[in-house]
């Protein structure tokens, strides 16, 4: 697979066998109940049609750089991002039901406005572990997410990897990894790199 030469990438276009471990994360692309800020969860919404201008956006940067296989949610959006990048990239798709989103139990498909009121922290509602119902405890999501990756880049060490997942998976991961959280945008690629005893996460392309 050609790798495009530009300084950007070059400095992670290096042997897999020798370079820090390493791998891409992105968000899916917007749905309309991301439009509607309501959350979603195991509901299974398709992308919109920006969601769908996002995942080709975030293909031909991902291409620029390469990519082997991605690992994607079962998700109706999170697949559908996948396989829009898969055609710019070639590379192999393999669902991992362990990337799927949070369970967010009797808050699925409700607004975020309805349920923390208004603000730019209302989104925090999707972090927090005193959820109603059978919500998914959010240390149980931490370790999912963290396994799901180490799996991953145990069993494909040498190969480059996107996962394409959702906002509660990255957030735990974030707090898996003891990294800090970020403002996790939609179908933007991130590269999550481990720097001898800790793990450090920037904008993947810029």
């Amino acid at each position: 697979m050609k790798k495009a030469p530009s300084s950007t990438v070059a400095a992670h276009a290096v042997d897999t066998k020798t370079r820090d471990p390493q791998f891409l994360y992105l968000r899916h692309g917007q749905t309309d109940w991301n439009l509607e800020q309501r959350l979603q969860g195991r509901c299974d919404p398709p992308l919109n049609e920006t969601g769908i201008d996002q995942a080709r956006h975030a293909a031909r940067a991902v291409a620029s750089g390469g990519v082997d296989v991605i690992i994607t949610s079962p998700l109706k959006r999170a697949r559908q991002t996948a396989q829009i990048i898969a055609e710019h990239t070639s590379a192999r798709i393999i669902e991992a039901p362990d990337l799927v989103e949070r369970n967010f139990g009797a808050l699925e498909g409700k607004r975020l406005v309805d349920i923390a009121g208004e603000g730019p922290s209302s989104y925090d509602i999707a972090f927090r572990d005193d959820l109603p119902g059978h919500a998914e405890p959010w240390d149980t999501l931490c370790a999912r997410a963290e396994h799901v990756v180490t799996k991953w880049q145990h069993e494909m060490a040498r190969h480059d990897i996107l996962f394409v997942s959702h906002l509660a998976v990255m957030t735990a991961l974030c707090d898996a990894l003891s990294v800090p959280r970020i403002d996790v945008k939609n179908a933007h690629p991130y590269r999550f790199q481990k720097l001898k005893d800790r793990w450090d996460l920037n904008y993947a392309f810029r």
